[in-house]
């Protein structure tokens, strides 16, 4: 069966919290040499065994072993250090069995849901709570079900919302709960991701630290990224902006004169004042990079409006346009070329 995903959205008030210690736990991803380092050993590294004790006879969750939960978490803040936001997320024991009632209900009733009913396979009021707060995959588990997350894909999955859940800027705390497939169930993962700190970016004075100093979060990042972790769906994802009308235009400067603007199709313009995910463009961009060198694509945001989302809120400084520059990394490195200059020469052609 082809794996099935599904998120869920939040939409509440907030609550003052002390502001955070300034910390900065993300990859320096202009450094090529340290972002091929930890690709290698994190996607290197051998998974750990799930070791599920559950059985899908009788309903039984279960548990999975530590390892792998701790595994599905180092995935977590990997793409997390890349994307330029805190990665130190941690397992909230709590949080984890709940997912796991939601994973074995998602499971046996081979489906996914964030409101299942009491006829749902396996139902339990805990497992329908984890399923309204969590990430739900069928068919992957563990690590891979992050990855499958991050790729997002899917009619149904335009916006990335669980990429853009598992990037959110504040979070610390998710719940992993896995499952393994039987001849009466499914492999299933449920990653409860909605922590206390979930409204906390861009409201109630609150800022979390992040590597952008335009304090936007994109997939993929700035800077260099290792060619499989390219997938059809780019995103940009601002806090305290309006994107209903972003436009996106990328540049390829490696491409021949008059070829240089890359084809693409807008799929997503989503995000309200005080919801999570957070207000994100999503594109599907034409692109062909060389597998021998580096290759630069030139991202170019315009039409960004400020939202404010209450009075005494503050926002970021958003601007009406964003550009920045992805370098998908081929064999061999090549001379960088800067976003001004890059602008300088292809906008317009």
């Amino acid at each position: 069966m082809a794996a099935m995903l599904a998120t869920s959205t939040l939409g509440m008030g907030w609550e003052q919290r002390a502001p955070e210690a300034p910390v900065t736990p993300w990859l320096d991803t202009t450094d090529r040499a340290a972002v091929a380092r930890v690709y290698a050993a994190t996607f290197g590294a051998r998974e750990p065994v799930l070791s599920w004790t559950g059985h899908h006879d009788g309903c039984d969750a279960g548990t999975s072993d530590s390892s792998f939960r701790s595994a599905t978490i180092d995935r977590i803040n990997y793409y997390r250090a890349m994307a330029g936001v805190p990665a130190t997320v941690t397992e909230d024991a709590e949080l984890s069995v709940k997912a796991q009632e939601a994973a074995i209900m998602m499971s046996a009733e081979g489906r996914l849901s964030h409101e299942p009913d009491p006829a749902f396979a396996c139902y339990n009021p805990t497992g329908a709570e984890a399923a309204a707060n969590s990430n739900l995959y069928l068919g992957r588990n563990g690590p891979t079900a992050i990855d499958g997350y991050i790729e997002d894909p899917g009619e149904d999955n335009a916006d990335v919302g669980h990429r853009n859940t598992i990037l959110h800027p504040p979070t610390r705390r998710m719940g992993v709960g896995d499952v393994d497939r039987s001849e009466l169930g499914y492999s299933a993962n449920a990653l409860w991701v909605f922590d206390s700190r979930v409204f906390d970016e861009g409201v109630a004075g609150q800022q979390s630290p992040m590597r952008e100093a335009d304090r936007f979060v994109a997939w993929p990042p700035r800077g260099y990224i290792p060619a499989p972790l390219i997938h059809p769906r780019w995103s940009f994802t601002l806090a305290g902006a309006n994107v209903s009308g972003a436009e996106v235009t990328m540049f390829d400067p490696s491409a021949a004169p008059g070829e240089r603007e890359v084809p693409l199709r807008v799929v997503s313009r989503t995000g309200a004042p005080g919801h999570v995910p957070l207000p994100t463009v999503v594109w599907e961009p034409e692109v062909n990079p060389s597998p021998e060198h580096d290759t630069d694509y030139v991202i170019v945001i315009t039409g960004i409006t400020p939202e404010n989302i209450a009075p005494a809120a503050p926002v970021n400084a958003v601007r009406s346009a964003y550009t920045y520059t992805v370098r998908i990394m081929g064999d061999a490195p090549t001379g960088r070329l800067t976003v001004s200059e890059a602008l300088a020469r292809f906008s317009g052609l």
